[in-house]
């Protein structure tokens, strides 16, 4: 099986390469990172073909399709702007990084299989439980080019440059390779590492928050690219939100800090105050989250502390 990893150098990405099994013909499209032939290498793939390529770029999609050649049994397409405060801070940037780049690899490549990854956040403005057949006005940027891209592929789909597709809005991830923005990886550098006693999170601390440890997250990608399920979308999530407050304090529990003390400034990016239920995605895929957010975040101060 022939498959294009656009986004291969991010979090995801690497997590997804590492564990993708060996008898796929996989094409992993990176961008900024000059390290990634490199991590390629100490996984024991550097044998897996790799190419460079700013998918924002109309030209250099089309010198790659020169290249590689323009179809492809599977594309995993996990390119992307992932950061909702850059969104705000930049809706150009956001929109040409998520939905620009979306444009110029449907444009140019032929896939008979398209998994986008999506977000939970196209659910912006709602409250309570939500699901896929809801009507959706989402303002957060990230979250309006996040679903523009939605429609793109059933557009694309429709055309016939997908002959099928699915679509999963991803609720988020932690682990090894996380940016070291994301809470997760502060949450460890600050109780279990720094040995801090004081956190501060943006907003009120009553945030919604419902992400899976990465190999419960890669498992499900990888059961999605191979499930017959075809053009559908599903919500795909842990299934045990928290607020961010909560997630801090078990945090501090994990590593044994007591009396520790939340600060909260300013307004949280994205705001969450809807749930997903994850039954549906559950059982199509096959796959449930195995790793607690104690054992996650254990597992990734281990990492973190070897890499430290």
């Amino acid at each position: 099986m022939d498959v294009l990893v656009t986004g291969a150098s991010g979090f995801l990405g690497r997590n997804f390469l590492a564990s993708a099994p060996r008898d796929w013909q996989i094409v992993a499209l990176y961008n900024q990172d000059a390290s990634f032939p490199e991590y390629l290498a100490a996984i024991g793939k550097s044998d897996l073909v790799s190419r460079k390529c700013d998918l924002a770029d109309e030209k250099a999609v089309a010198l790659l399709a020169e290249d590689l050649g323009r179809s492809f049994d599977v594309c995993v397409f996990l390119a992307a702007n992932s950061d909702p405060v850059k969104s705000v801070e930049d809706p150009r940037y956001d929109w040409v990084t998520n939905v620009g780049t979306l444009v110029n690899v449907l444009n140019t490549f032929h896939f008979d299989r398209f998994l986008f990854l999506s977000s939970g956040a196209v659910y912006d403005e709602h409250e309570g439980y939500v699901s896929p057949e809801i009507r959706l006005a989402p303002r957060l940027p990230y979250a309006i080019s996040k679903l523009a891209c939605e429609h793109y592929v059933r557009s694309y789909h429709k055309k016939g440059t997908l002959q099928n597709y699915l679509i999963l809005r991803f609720f988020g991830a932690y682990g090894p390779y996380e940016p070291s923005r994301k809470i997760y990886t502060r949450l460890v550098r600050t109780f279990y590492i720094n040995k801090e006693k004081e956190f501060t999170v943006r907003g009120d601390g009553r945030n919604l928050i419902d992400a899976m440890y990465v190999s419960d997250a890669i498992d499900a990608l990888t059961k999605a690219v191979l499930t017959d399920t075809t053009n559908l979308t599903l919500d795909l999530c842990h299934g045990s939100p928290m607020s961010l407050d909560e997630v801090v304090l078990c945090a501090a529990r994990t590593f044994g800090m007591q009396d520790i003390k939340i600060n909260h400034v300013g307004d949280a990016a994205e705001y969450i105050k809807f749930r997903a239920l994850p039954e549906k995605a559950r059982r199509i895929l096959n796959t449930y989250p195995k790793v607690s957010l104690e054992d996650g975040l254990t597992r990734l101060a281990c990492f973190l502390s070897s890499r430290h």
